[in-house]
C-alpha cells in the first residue's frame, strides 16, 4: 500500500496537482469508452490461473505514442476537487517490434521477461485497446501482442521504460 501511495503522490506531483483528498476506491474492472477492461486483481480473484493476457492493454501516452502494460487495478481518487479515474499498471518488458519489410507482424514479447518493476499510475482514458496474447506457432516462448482494434504497424510503439516514463511526464 505504501508503494501505491508513493506512486499516486508522484503522479500528482508530475501533473502539478495537490495531494489526493479522501479515500481511494479500487476496482477490478473498468468501463472505458463502453468497453470493459479487466485487471490482474480481477483475474486472480477467480478460480482460474492468473495470466497476463486478460489484463494486458495498449495505452497511448497523450502525444501519439503507444506502449503495452499489464493492469493491476483501476482506482478512483479525488484530486483538487475532481474525481479522477486512474489505472495502476506495469509496463511490459522486452517488447520487440517487427523487423519484417512489410511491418505487418504484431509486436512480440516473451512471458518470462515479465514487466518493469515500477508501478505506474496514469489516467484510465489512456487505455485504447485490450491486448490478446497469442503464442507463436514456431516458438512457444514468443507471444504476439494483438490489439484487436488497432494495427500496431501504423503506430509509434515505445518499448523502453525510460522513454515511456519520460513521455508520460512530458505530456502535461
Amino acid at each position: 500500500m505504501e508503494v501505491l501511495q508513493a506512486t499516486i503522490l508522484n503522479y500528482c506531483t508530475q501533473q502539478g496537482f495537490s495531494s489526493p483528498s479522501g479515500p481511494l476506491s479500487y476496482f477490478k474492472t473498468a468501463s472505458i469508452r463502453n468497453k470493459i477492461y479487466r485487471s490482474l486483481s480481477y483475474v486472480s480473484s477467480r478460480s482460474e490461473v492468473v495470466t497476463f493476457g486478460r489484463a494486458t492493454v495498449l495505452l497511448e501516452n497523450g502525444v501519439g505514442q503507444h506502449f503495452f502494460g499489464v493492469v493491476h487495478f483501476y482506482l478512483q481518487v479525488r484530486i483538487d476537487d475532481v474525481v479522477r479515474n486512474l489505472v495502476a499498471l506495469q509496463i511490459l518488458k522486452g517488447v520487440k517490434i517487427s523487423n519484417r519489410v512489410d511491418g505487418h507482424l504484431y509486436p512480440q514479447w516473451q512471458h518470462d521477461l515479465g514487466h518493469y518493476a515500477p508501478l505506474i499510475i496514469t489516467d484510465a482514458m489512456h487505455i485504447v485497446d485490450a491486448v490478446a496474447i497469442v503464442a507463436d506457432s514456431v516458438n512457444a516462448t514468443i507471444k504476439h501482442l494483438i490489439p484487436p482494434r488497432h494495427h500496431p504497424w501504423n503506430l509509434t510503439i515505445l518499448t523502453n521504460f525510460n522513454d515511456i516514463d519520460s513521455s508520460l511526464q512530458l505530456r502535461y
